[in-house]
């Protein structure tokens, strides 16, 4: 387990909040360039969308902690990429409404030197800087050259870090810690730019919250295989028994239906797919599973009610009659509208009819 001091706190990285749109912003064209939208967001913007790229990067990491509160302008993500917590990422996050200089940096090194001095923690492979607005020039040159940096900060040491990096006591850059300090490698000092920033965040599930989908698009459906798999086996059979309603016979698979009837049952399995495709859409740039759930109850009480309340000839025919309903409906605010195709809203129907056991093409009163 992580060994937490009494000078510095670690907290967990919990799952963060989706700033509250509506689905129309999401839709809604921004002009605005991405890399000039999070130059002009604010503190607590830019630290939500660093909580969130950071969460998601527990596919990366195996433990992702952040350490003190807000309001500091400055947060440390600490990312281990190991069970035993010895192979270190920091993250240091900044947000200011200028781009970060040395004199920004210096007291965030100094603690990074004093408390791996110290082992409070071990010492990262890698040192991140992350901030709204980038580094400046002058800092870049620093990073650039460890021995810059290295200098520099022991030059601004009396002024900038020892009365600050604790509050109980000065840390005097001597004697061991002094060597410590001189043989330690500031190669591990790195910018993420906000170029690179947006490229990463790009690729979570939060990306859309700020910028919309503008820039994503729908992978090719793939084709149905002969085979049936273990997904469809619900839907498939409330369709077989649709089938065999129309001469009261008992369909059980593909080779009983009519040629007229294997046709219809293909492309149902092709809407299907399709809409299966919308789904793995909207979980890949989308942070939450409510906006499919939305479309697919704007579609599911519409149709239910109409085929619960009216008498159908056969399973075929309330199918039919429940498609038409589907291809017709006006869809609301739902920020997959744009993406939404005909086969998708019949494969919805399929897809509800694999989740509620009640909805039948077959009244089976």
């Amino acid at each position: 387990m992580l060994q937490v001091s009494m000078v510095l706190q670690f907290f967990d990285i919990e799952a963060p909040k989706v700033q509250e749109k509506n689905n129309l912003e999401l839709l809604s064209e921004n002009h605005v360039p991405d890399i000039k939208l999070l130059s002009l967001i604010s503190e607590d913007d830019f630290e939500l969308m660093t909580e969130q790229w950071l969460f998601s990067m527990k596919n990366k990491y195996k433990y992702v902690k952040r350490i003190g509160g807000s309001g500091d302008q400055g947060r440390d993500i600490f990312a281990y990429q190991d069970e035993d917590m010895k192979i270190l990422d920091i993250y240091q996050c900044k947000h200011y409404d200028k781009k970060i200089t040395p004199s920004d940096i210096y007291l965030e090194v100094g603690k990074l030197l004093y408390y791996t001095y110290t082992k409070e923690y071990v010492i990262p492979k890698n040192y991140f800087i992350v901030s709204s607005k980038g580094c400046g020039a002058s800092l870049t040159k620093l990073i650039e050259n460890p021995n810059k940096i290295k200098n520099s900060l022991i030059q601004n040491w009396n002024k900038k870090c020892k009365a600050s990096i604790t509050s109980n006591k000065q840390i005097e850059l001597k004697d061991d810690f002094k060597i410590f300090v001189e043989n330690f490698d500031f190669g591990i000092i790195q910018e993420i730019t906000p170029l690179k920033f947006l490229e990463e965040f790009e690729k979570t599930k939060y990306y859309s919250t700020w910028f919309g989908l503008r820039k994503f698009i729908r992978k090719t459906t793939p084709v149905p295989s002969d085979t049936i798999e273990n997904k469809e086996l619900t839907y498939v059979n409330k369709l077989y028994r649709a089938y065999g309603s129309v001469n009261n016979t008992n369909v059980t698979n593909f080779k009983q239906l009519s040629n007229k009837h294997q046709e219809h049952f293909y492309l149902q399995r092709k809407c299907f797919y399709s809409a299966e495709g919308l789904k793995e859409f909207s979980r890949d740039t989308l942070p939450t599973e409510e906006t499919f759930k939305d479309l697919q109850n704007q579609i599911m009480i519409p149709v239910k009610t109409q085929i619960l309340c009216n008498t159908y000839q056969n399973g075929i025919e309330c199918l039919n009659s429940a498609i038409q309903i589907a291809q017709t409906l006006n869809i609301g605010n739902n920020s997959l509208k744009e993406f939404l195709t005909t086969q998708d809203r019949t494969g919805i129907l399929h897809q509800l009819a694999n989740e509620d056991e009640n909805l039948e093409w077959v009244n089976n009163e």
